[in-house]
């Protein structure tokens, strides 16, 4: 035998050195099938080619099925599983072994729809599938993870009865739990009449996978019950849920099972305790297990990576990173250098990110949509708007994470309006926001002041269930602090079941920032009496607060205690906001000494706080030492020459405020021109002062004409001191008239309906005079007007808008919002303008969306949204109040008090309609319950003529009964379905007909004597025709 084996190998090595040589002699089909098996064994594709090609050129036609089979397995063996079906489809009949064998092949290496497609086709052409195929198939299937098809091969496995195989049933769990099926899943597998450790793993993974750990742990406690013990696949399956639920005390008790067993050291289990030990906050421990593991693979290295990222320890993260790279641990993987990525993201560090970035385009990974998303954050991140708005339209797809991305770029780097514009794009590319979309979005609609804007998506969120969010609310509740509507922010945050430290210091500043500091000082009081520690930023609230109103002693208390009591670290913003309460009240040599005290050198935001003070009270001597320091320190911006100039400017000293003018130009500083904007019905209109580019400024300054007049009368005067220009008294009220704040307030008033609140922004502080001209401009229009200034500077969080002074953003158009295809929130036309009733400013589709009635329930409704923006908003199906309140903001009530007192004006004729719709509906219902009952009676009336007909057909066999009966109850039925259609018409037919019948059955019944049943008939024919014509 030995012998036999032996001669076998040596003309095997004879033919293959010979067919390498082109000298080969025909050979036998045996010597053929033994060549051929030892391809298969070798796994050696090119002696395989060689042999497959000398059976073409000697006769393929006759080439017998058994020899096809041996190529078909040795192209399997070898990995080309394109050349193993060519050959399969070739061969006539192929057994169930070799239908099996490529349905495996496909199943472990895909495409793995083949492998489904296989297993159709043998069905189909009458071969039975074994107990060894079904296994693959299903593997197949739950890649894919195709339920449907898993279903249909579970009822082949029923019928051919292979149920009991332990194999099938796992695949079946297996299969059912990746789909999601765990009911299905849990139902084979208490069918099983004996389980192995495979099939509690398959168990286990399923509901691992899904995050569901209890069900996790009571199996892993069910499989201990049977004395079936975890091995290491169990441990590796069951630590990412462990983590996920954060159950560190658990890990740590799977750890000590690992090491007792010997599974620690092997890659897999090492790999998924440090994952486990990072996730759960304890970086220490997952570096350990890290440095102890003989082995490592790229995914050890992306866990150990991502856990430092997750921990916010980036700068580890990057150097373990660069580590890897000089262990030469082969190209990087894609996870690690997301992961990197993510790290250089978060520590604004561009160089090492470009360098991520040419890692990702050498490992040909570009064209993964994660790492483009982490790629465009990095850059947008960074401050590099450009690069990254140009890596963005290069990329091809685009999803919201990648739009969410760009928009907050766009917000921290001052680009609100671009934020808005890809925001806008996002919808025109079908793309829905999240909630990641809408925190980015909400402080744009902040920086710019933009409240239609922020309503709108407000309205998305309450739409989405964004609002059970806690981070939603926050950035609610900073918008519309930042927008005026300090009272709607209290109602959000009021209204809120869960509030983080976020949420009160965004509430206590948006108190402090209007000037209502007693509010925001007693909900700091709140804030301490539920337990609650406040924060830094909590502490940067209180004392702007207590600088708005003055409060030297309670800022200094609270700024002392914020130190000795709650142990924070006074950062340079909390000294910032003590030498603005100190200069605000006169305290300039206090102000002086305590920055000379500080623990650390002051910057320039800190001495402008000083100047600006000393510009207040002016103080020339310290206005012009503290400007030195400034100017010694560096400028980083306009502000210090500005208030310098203007302080000499207000004293009169011209020459000495040409001087700084000059020394601001000398030194490359450009001061931003002061603008001011409105948003009027979701367009954006921006003026700057003396403008005359707007298309309606002729209308813009007769109003503006009028309304002095109006605030003569009532004791304005102008203050020329605040025109810091040396010309006459009377071109500087010419001046102050048309500041461009006062240019926004007049086009506001001759475009928006009366009672109407306004709401201007500028971008920088409004001046005294224009302060005190917009109250009486209160009181002359009767209305709330409403201005809001954004500085820049490290005194405040929101950043210049960029727009152009000259620019009216008509050509944006409206925001509208959309969901599911439905258009959910819309700016539409003003109130007043030419409408139905059906149509308003804003309409708030939210009847098909499942999280509505929740969201309503919690408060998060239209009429809270309505008196954010004065404005109706219709929800059809809630029954909720939607009008304005009593105060007339909304201006459509009709009758009223503003909040100054005055009435409302313009909102009778809206009152009026209203009744009459009121009118018109309740004589409506009571016309359609008419016809509905008219409906019901003629229905009935034709069942009991058809029914009478046939009746008397049957007793008296008279067709004419029949007959007449039939016909008469088929034109009842078609008045019954004319009634809605034609009620006039309808009635006219069902009366005659009824009057008809009344001759007809009264005549009869008076044949035959039964006067009495004649008389009945009668009262009920008259009575449905009565009713059938009443319901026109």
């Amino acid at each position: 035998m030995l012998s036999y084996q032996v001669q076998n190998i040596c003309r095997i090595s004879r033919f293959l050195f010979f067919t390498s040589h082109r000298l080969c002699h025909v050979i036998s089909a045996e010597e053929c099938s033994l060549l051929l098996e030892h391809c298969v064994q070798s796994k050696s594709l090119k002696d395989g080619k060689t042999i497959h090609r000398q059976l073409l050129k000697n006769n393929y036609s006759v080439i017998s099925s058994y020899l096809l089979d041996k190529v078909t397995c040795m192209y399997i063996s070898c990995g080309r599983l394109d050349l193993a079906r060519h050959v399969f489809d070739e061969i006539p009949n192929p057994n169930v072994v070799l239908w099996n064998l490529m349905i495996r092949a496909y199943a472990w290496n895909g495409p793995f729809e083949f492998s489904i497609n296989l297993y159709t086709q043998m069905w189909a052409s009458g071969i039975f599938p074994t107990k060894f195929t079904f296994p693959f198939v299903l593997k197949a299937c739950s890649s894919l993870n195709s339920k449907g098809h898993g279903e249909e091969i579970h009822n082949h496995i029923l019928r051919l009865g292979f149920e009991s195989d332990v194999y099938i049933s796992t695949a079946l769990v297996d299969l059912y739990a990746k789909c999601g099926a765990l009911v299905q899943a849990e139902n084979v597998f208490q069918r099983m009449s004996y389980r192995d450790i495979v099939a509690w793993n398959a168990m286990i993974a399923g509901f691992s996978l899904h995050g569901l750990y209890y069900d996790v742990m009571r199996l892993i406690i069910g499989m201990q019950e049977i004395d079936i013990s975890p091995n290491s696949s169990t441990i590796v399956t069951i630590l990412p849920v462990v983590a996920q639920a954060g159950a560190l005390s658990v890990g740590k008790a799977i750890h000590g099972y690992s090491i007792r067993k010997g599974f620690s050291h092997e890659v897999m289990v090492g790999t998924g305790l440090l994952d486990m030990y990072g996730k759960c906050g304890c970086i220490s421990a997952a570096r350990a297990i890290f440095d102890r593991l003989d082995s490592r693979n790229e995914v050890t290295w992306s866990a150990m990576i991502g856990s430092y990222v997750m921990t916010d320890h980036m700068r580890e993260a990057l150097t373990l990173f660069d580590y890897m790279l000089l262990q030469d641990c082969g190209t990087p993987s894609l996870v690690s250098l997301i992961y990197a990525l993510q790290g250089c993201t978060k520590l604004i560090d561009l160089r090492n990110g470009k360098r991520i970035h040419c890692h990702i385009l050498k490992s040909g990974n570009l064209s993964d949509l994660m790492a483009c998303n982490s790629t465009l954050s990095m850059y947008a991140k960074s401050g590099v708007l450009d690069d990254a708005v140009r890596f963005f339209h290069e990329m091809n797809p685009r999803d919201r994470v990648s739009y969410s991305a760009v928009i907050s770029g766009c917000v921290q780097n001052g680009k609100s309006l671009l934020a808005l514009d890809f925001f806008r794009n996002m919808q025109f590319s079908g793309i829905d926001p999240d909630e990641a979309t809408m925190l980015a979005l909400l402080p744009a609609c902040s920086h710019l002041a933009a409240l239609n804007y922020g309503i709108c998506a407000h309205a998305y969120s309450i739409v989405r269930g964004f609002v059970a969010d806690t981070s939603i609310c926050n950035a609610l509740i900073d918008m519309y602090a930042k927008c005026g509507m300090v009272n709607i922010a209290r109602e959000v945050f009021d209204k809120m079941d869960k509030r983080d430290i976020v949420t009160w210091n965004s509430m206590i500043a948006g108190y402090g920032i209007h000037g209502q500091g007693f509010d925001s000082l007693s909900l700091f009081h709140e804030l301490r009496a539920i337990g609650m520690k406040p924060d830094d930023i909590t502490f940067i609230g209180l004392l702007i607060a207590c600088s708005h109103l003055g409060l030297v002693d309670e800022g200094k208390y609270w700024f002392n205690a914020m130190i000795q009591e709650f142990h924070i670290a006074p950062r340079v913003d909390h000294y910032i906001c003590m030498v603005d309460l100190l200069g605000r009240a006169g305290l300039l040599e206090e102000a002086k000494t305590f920055i000379e005290k500080m623990p650390f050198t002051p910057n320039v935001y800190v001495w402008g706080a000083l100047l600006a003070a000393c510009k207040i009270h002016k103080n020339v001597e310290l206005a012009e030492e503290t400007s030195k320091r400034i100017q010694n320190m560096g400028p980083e911006s306009s502000g210090s020459f500005v208030l310098l100039s203007n302080l000499y400017s207000w004293l009169g000293r011209w020459e000495d405020a040409a001087y700084v003018r000059i020394m601001q130009r000398d030194q490359g500083f450009k001061k931003s021109p002061g603008c001011s904007w409105i948003d009027i019905n979701g367009t954006l209109h921006v003026f700057t002062g003396g403008d005359r580019f707007h298309p309606q400024s002729g209308q813009i300054y007769q109003k503006l004409a009028e309304l002095l007049v109006g605030m003569k009368k009532l004791g304005y005067q102008a203050v020329p001191a605040f025109v810091f220009q040396d010309v006459e008294d009377e071109e500087k009220e010419h001046i102050l008239l048309h500041h461009s704040e006062k240019l926004a307030i007049a086009f506001a008033i001759i475009s928006l309906s009366p009672g109407r609140p306004i709401f201007v922004t500028k971008n920088l502080r409004v001046c005294g005079d224009c302060h005190d001209a917009i109250k009486y401009i209160t009181l002359v229009t009767k209305r709330e007007i409403i201005m809001a200034n954004l500085i820049t500077g490290s005194q405040s969080s929101l950043l210049h808008p960029q727009l152009h002074p000259h620019a009216t953003l008509a050509g944006r158009g409206p925001l509208s919002i959309s969901y599911g295809g439905v258009n959910i929130f819309s700016c539409c036309r003003p109130v007043g303008s030419s409408r139905t009733k059906s149509e308003s400013s804003l309409i708030c589709r939210m009847s098909a969306v499942s999280h509505h009635n929740r969201c309503l329930q919690k408060g998060f409704g239209a009429s809270l949204i309505s008196r954010a923006s004065g404005l109706d908003i219709e929800v059809p199906g809630e029954a909720v109040d939607v009008k304005p309140d009593s105060t007339g903001e909304g201006g459509d009530e009709g009758s009223g008090k503003d909040r100054n007192g005055g009435s409302g004006g313009g909102g009778g004729g809206d009152s009026g309609e209203n009744k009459g719709d009121e009118g018109s509906d309740e004589s409506n219902a009571k016309r359609g319950k008419a016809l509905l009952m008219s409906q019901k009676f003629t229905l009935a009336y034709a069942a009991l003529v058809g029914l009478g007909g046939l009746v008397g057909y049957l007793k008296s066999g008279s067709q004419k009964s029949l007959v007449s009966g039939g016909l008469s109850a088929l034109l009842l039925y078609y008045v019954y379905t004319e009634l809605p259609k034609r009620p006039v018409f309808a009635s006219a037919v069902g009366l005659g007909l009824s009057a008809a019948l009344l001759v007809v059955m009264g005549s009869r019944f008076k044949k035959s004597g039964k006067v009495f049943p004649a008389g009945v008939v009668s009262l009920v024919s008259l009575g449905i025709g009565a009713l059938v014509a009443s319901s026109g």
